[in-house]
């Protein structure tokens, strides 16, 4: 099932697919939320020597070591940043359409749009909960320097991605767009909305004030 003109399309597989992607995210940030509280990675938040770029010092045997402890958790801040860019376009696409249509119970394709918006916002209250990120990209960025002898553009982007969503001011910037634009579309589909916010999850969210 589509919805598109001339210029743009929305594929209600898209949105299930993404749908699918957040499902998994939800347990993998969760995973490596509670790792980077243990003991192992306690290094991440130690006072260590620094050397006159700031930069920590650590051994090539240290740095294989840190770089082996941070991939995981780097290829998940990856999928999230992945995850989270998708969402968006994909939801900036239902509002350009949502003047033209009537999601009036179009349940088929107004639940998906509805999960994803709601996955698109608590994945993004989910990151604020960490601890100082750009902790864990600047070892693994020097742990790859030391290692590899080179540098990853893909960290640079990550680390930027991650400064801009340290708090919920750009989510907000964006929730409040989107919901002048899709107001009728949540008005057609507010009794999906509450079950989807209300779903269990491995993450206590009412710990979290708004």
């Amino acid at each position: 099932m589509e919805v598109n003109d001339s210029h743009n399309e929305v594929r209600i597989e898209h949105v299930i697919a993404l749908n699918q992607h957040a499902k998994r995210l939800f347990p993998a940030l969760y995973s490596i939320h509670k790792r980077l509280a243990t003991e192992e990675y306690q290094f991440l938040y130690n006072k260590e020597k620094k050397d006159k770029k700031n930069a920590v010092v650590m051994t090539e045997e240290q740095a294989e070591e840190i770089g082996c402890l941070l991939r995981l958790p780097i290829a998940i801040l990856f999928h999230f940043m992945n995850f989270q860019g998708k969402a968006h376009s994909l939801l900036l696409d239902c509002v350009n359409h949502s003047k033209q249509l009537d999601f009036t119970g179009n349940y088929i394709f107004s639940k998906p749009v509805a999960e994803l918006f709601t996955n698109y916002v608590k994945l993004h209250i989910f990151l604020t909960q960490f601890d100082d990120l750009q902790l864990v990209i600047s070892f693994y960025k020097q742990s790859l320097e030391i290692t590899k002898k080179s540098e990853s553009q893909g960290l640079k982007y990550l680390s930027e991605f991650l400064q801009e969503r340290e708090t919920l001011k750009p989510v907000e910037a964006e929730l409040q767009f989107m919901s002048e634009h899709l107001a009728s579309f949540f008005r057609s589909v507010g009794p999906s909305i509450l079950p989807l916010l209300n779903e269990a999850s491995l993450y206590d969210w009412s710990k979290i004030t708004i």
